[in-house]
């Protein structure tokens, strides 16, 4: 799907990339609250 759709992939990823830099800030507070972490997405 993801070579057939490059134009819905490529916001997908600056939004995965952006949801990681806010995760890691959130990081403490997110792994006390949801255990599962980064593995969550």
């Amino acid at each position: 799907m993801l070579d057939s759709l490059p134009d819905a992939a490529l916001p997908f990823r600056a939004y995965k990339s952006r949801c990681l830099k806010i995760g890691r800030r959130r990081r403490g507070q997110f792994v006390h609250g949801k255990r599962a972490g980064p593995g969550a997405y």
